[in-house]
C-alpha cells in the first residue's frame, strides 16, 4: 500500500516532521492521518520502531533515513537522538525551534502551499543547540503548546504561524558561532574534537557547560544563554583544572562563603546539588566542583557538600578562625601574617579574610595560643615584676615574645611567662622571713652593677646551691638569691673567661 500522495523527507527531518506533512499533503491532520493507517501519533513522537517502519514503507522513504535525526524513547524518561541519551522533557519541551532561514528556503519550494514543504529538524530539538551553522543565525521559537499531539503537528502548526514568521525572517542578522557551538554540532554528527567533554555523555556536558558559563559570568558578564554555553565550554573543554582554575577566580569576588555555594555559583551549585543529583552522568562534574570546595573553602564539620558530608573540619579562614577562637580578625590577620600563614592584608597575594584559608588542624596550636596573647604590660603584670624589669630582661633576651614581628601589642604568651617562673624557682626553698643574705635578684644585679639577665642563665642552668621563694611575695618579686654566693660564682666566671 501507498499513500495518495507522498512527500519527500528533508535532511534531518524528524519522524513528527514528516509524518505531519504527510497528513497535510492528503488533507487531514496528523492525529487523523496516523488512525485512518492503524497507528498513532503519540508513537510517531516516541519514535517506536514499528510505526517508523510502516511509515517508510508507505511513504517509499529510507527508514535509516528516517530514524537518523528522530527521537526515539529508551526507557522511562530517557529519549535517544543520534545516538546520545536525553533526559525526555530536555528534547520534548512544550516550546519548538527552528532556523527560519533553513524554513524559508523550504518555503520557497511552495509559495502557496509553504506548510507542505516546511520541515522540523532533529538538531532544533537539542535545547542546548542555539544556532544554525548553515545560516549563521540564532533559532527562534516557532510556537508552543504543552500536549505533544499539538506540538509537533507541525504542518498545523505552520499553516497558522508561518505568515508571522516571514517578517521576523527578514529581520535576522548572522552571528559567529561559538566554539560550543561547533562543538555541539560535530557531536552531533558523530565526529567529535578531541575536547576532554568529548569523552563524557552530550547532554550532561552541554547542561554542565551552560551552569558553568552562568557562575563564571559573575567575572564578566554573560549577555544571552549562547553566551553562557560558550564561556562555560571554553573553561570545560580543558578538563578538571581548568574548570578548577576557573571556579578559584571566583573567589576574589566580594561574596564570600559564608553566602553559601548557591551565591557563589549560581546555577552550577544547584544543577549539580539538587537538579541532577539522582543522575550519575553529572558525577564527574560533582567530584570537580566537591574537591574544589573541600581544598579552597573553610567548610565546618558535618557540612553538605553535594550530597557528601564532611567528616572533620579541613580549612580555616582568617574569618571563621577568628569567630572559633575568639580573635578580632584584623588582629588575627597581623598575627598570621608574622606566623607566615596567610599574606598581610594588602600584600601581594593576599584575599579577603573570607577567602584566605589554611590548614585547620595544622594550626589549632598556633591558634589556640594566638587567643591567650596578651600585652606587654598584663604580661609584666602576670610576672609580678616592673616595667623597668622586664625590659631588662627582654632586651636581654631573657623574655621573648612569640610573635616579634607582628604588628599588634598582643605579642606575649602567659604560658611563656609560666615557664620562665617555673624554671628560676624549680630548686627554690621557701622562706617565710627575708633575712640576710638573702637579696631579691634584682637587687643583687644592681649592687653588682649589671642586668639580672647572667644570674637568671647561671639559675636556670642550676649552677646556685641556695635560692630562695619568698612567702611573703609572688612571682618575680619572690625571687631571692644568696648575694655572696652570686657575686662568687660571676668573679670566678669572669676569671675563667679572661
Amino acid at each position: 500500500m501507498t499513500l495518495p500522495v507522498c512527500c519527500t523527507h528533508q535532511e534531518g527531518e524528524t519522524l513528527a516532521s514528516f509524518t505531519s506533512r504527510l497528513a497535510a499533503a492528503n488533507g487531514l491532520t496528523a492525529t487523523e492521518f496516523c488512525k485512518d493507517l492503524g497507528l498513532s501519533f503519540s508513537a510517531v513522537i516516541l519514535g517506536d520502531t514499528n510505526t517508523l517502519a510502516k511509515i517508510a514503507d508507505l511513504s517509499g522513504a529510507d527508514a535509516q533515513v528516517l530514524a537518523a535525526w528522530s527521537p526515539q524513547k529508551t526507557e522511562e524518561r530517557r529519549t535517544d537522538l543520534r545516538g546520545h541519551s536525553f533526559l525526555s522533557k530536555t528534547l520534548r519541551t512544550a516550546q519548538v525551534q527552528g532556523c527560519l532561514r533553513c524554513l524559508a528556503e523550504d518555503a520557497a519550494r511552495n509559495p502557496k502551499q509553504p506548510e507542505l514543504e516546511l520541515a522540523l529538524r532533529g538538531a532544533w530539538m537539542v535545547p542546548h543547540v542555539q544556532i544554525c551553522l548553515r545560516h549563521g543565525t540564532p533559532l527562534m521559537p516557532l510556537w508552543e503548546h504543552a500536549r505533544p499531539i499539538q506540538r509537533y503537528d507541525s504542518a498545523l502548526n505552520f499553516r497558522d504561524t508561518w505568515s508571522k514568521l516571514v517578517a521576523v525572517t527578514n529581520a535576522l542578522e548572522p552571528v559567529a558561532p561559538s566554539r560550543f557551538d561547533l562543538w555541539i554540532a560535530d557531536r552531533l554528527v558523530g565526529n567529535p574534537q578531541n575536547t576532554w567533554l568529548d569523552n563524557h555523555p552530550l547532554q550532561a556536558a552541554s547542561s554542565f557547560c551552560f551552569a558553568l558559563g552562568t557562575a563564571v559570568g559573575r567575572l564578566k558578564p554573560i549577555n544571552n544563554q549562547r553566551d553562557a554555553y560558550a564561556r562555560g565550554f571554553d573553561v570545560a573543554r580543558g578538563g578538571p583544572e581548568t574548570i578548577r582554575c576557573a571556579l578559584e577566580s571566583l573567589q576574589h569576588l566580594p561574596v564570600g562563603p559564608q553566602a553559601g555555594a548557591k551565591k557563589v555559583f549560581p546555577k552550577l551549585y544547584e544543577r549539580l546539588a539538587y537538579d541532577t543529583a539522582d543522575d550519575p552522568e553529572y558525577d564527574v562534574y560533582r567530584d570537580i566542583l566537591r574537591s574544589h570546595m573541600s581544598a579552597t573553602w573553610p567548610l565546618e564539620t558535618g557540612q553538605d557538600i553535594l550530597g557528601a558530608s564532611l567528616k572533620k573540619r579541613r580549612l580555616h579562614s582568617v574569618r571563621t578562625a577568628a569567630k572559633a577562637y575568639k580573635i578580632d580578625p584584623r588582629r588575627l590577620r597581623k598575627m598570621l601574617a608574622a606566623a607566615g600563614v596567610v599574606p598581610a592584608a594588602g600584600a601581594q597575594g593576599a584575599r579577603a579574610d573570607t577567602w584566605d584559608v589554611f590548614p585547620a588542624e595544622d594550626t589549632h596550636a598556633r591558634l589556640s595560643q594566638f587567643s591567650r596573647l596578651c600585652d606587654a604590660k598584663e604580661f609584666a603584670a602576670s610576672l609580678n615584676m616592673s616595667r623597668s624589669q622586664f625590659n631588662l630582661l627582654v632586651r636581654d633576651g631573657v623574655l621573648r615574645p612569640c610573635l616579634p614581628n607582628a604588628d599588634v601589642k598582643t605579642i606575649w604568651d602567659p604560658e611563656d611567662g609560666a615557664m620562665f617562673l617555673a624554671s628560676v624557682f624549680e630548686h627554690a626553698r621557701s622562706l617565710k622571713h627575708v633575712d640576710a643574705p638573702w637579696v631579691h635578684i634584682a637587687k643583687s644585679a644592681q649592687r653588682l652593677k649589671i642586668s639580672p639577665a647572667p644570674i637568671i642563665r647561671a639559675i636556670q642552668m642550676g649552677k646556685f646551691e641556695h635560692l630562695a621563694c619568698s612567702a611573703q611575695h609572688t612571682g618575680y618579686e619572690a625571687l631571692f638569691v644568696d648575694h655572696g654566693e652570686v657575686s662568687s660564682f660571676l668573679k670566678a666566671q669572669k676569671n675563667k673567661a679572661g
